[in-house]
């Protein structure tokens, strides 16, 4: 069943922030849009209005009215055979020009491709948003059974190898203040204890140079990610290779660990970055 997560479905007026003159304040109609457009997915392409209306927790009435005007403006397109909704090529006007114009995906897809070819894991880049890694490239594995990160994937769970590396590579107040007001998922805020746990993991990470997801957000998935930075020696993004555990072998982690390391810093240095200077 197609679901969107509880953070992400629900955006409702109760969730305006501020009066009207705060310029924080989305206005629901607005929120209630992208909420319609994030319910389509690789998982569930087509939707019904009684789908979406669900899964964002607006009325049936409302959503219907809102998924006709994103059909009339090209957003969504409505198959009239099924009355179901998928998105329309309208959306590929506003992503396009952003992802071509990202340098890091441009300079990072060859090397993804190369990878790929050379692992059989999936290989992805994805560049870091406040403290959030969002995906906006990756090469699938060739192999039937695959780890896949579909692009626009958000990561927001402590488990997360690029999450990892987001908080790793920045100071550590700010990886506190992330973890401490609930930007990051999975960690019991209750248990200082944990606070002091997580620096000391996030120290290794640094001195390591990256971040691994061995099983804690799937007992079967694997990640090693590692960071990429921009001219001016800020973080900029996580470059990952994916595979289902079992396939790991200390003879494979090495061989990824050591591509991710070293594609990680080349990318880096086609950006402008030049370690201890920048």
């Amino acid at each position: 069943m197609c679901a969107m997560s509880e953070r992400e479905s629900r955006v409702t007026p109760g969730e305006e922030s501020g009066d009207a003159d705060d310029p924080r304040r989305v206005p629901s109609s607005l929120a209630n849009a992208f909420a319609i457009l994030r319910c389509f997915s690789a998982d569930c392409p087509e939707l019904g209005v009684t789908d979406v209306a669900r899964m964002i927790g607006v009325h049936k009435s409302t959503v219907s009215r809102m998924m006709t005007s994103l059909q009339q403006l090209g957003y969504l397109h409505r198959d009239a055979s099924t009355d179901k909704y998928r998105l329309g090529v309208s959306l590929l006007a506003l992503v396009s020009p952003l992802l071509s114009n990202v340098d890091v995906r441009r300079i990072a897809h060859p090397l993804l491709q190369d990878e790929v070819a050379r692992t059989h894991e999936t290989a992805a880049i994805a560049v870091i948003e406040d403290v959030d890694p969002i995906v906006i490239d990756q090469i699938p594995s060739p192999k039937l059974v695959r780890h896949t990160q579909e692009v626009g994937t958000r990561y927001r769970g402590w488990a997360s190898a690029s999450v990892k590396v987001s908080l790793a590579f920045r100071p550590w107040n700010e990886a506190e203040q992330a973890l401490r007001d609930g930007r990051i998922e999975g960690v019991d805020r209750s248990d200082q204890a944990v606070f002091a746990r997580i620096r000391s993991e996030l120290a290794d990470i640094r001195q390591e140079g990256f971040a691994l997801n061995d099983g804690e957000s799937d007992p079967f998935e694997f990640s090693l990610a590692a960071p990429v930075f921009g001219a001016d020696g800020a973080l900029m993004a996580a470059l990952v290779i994916a595979a289902p555990k079992p396939r790991v072998t200390p003879a494979a982690f090495a061989q990824i660990r050591d591509i991710v390391l070293h594609d990680a810093h080349l990318i880096s240095r086609q950006l402008g970055y030049v370690e201890g200077i920048a």
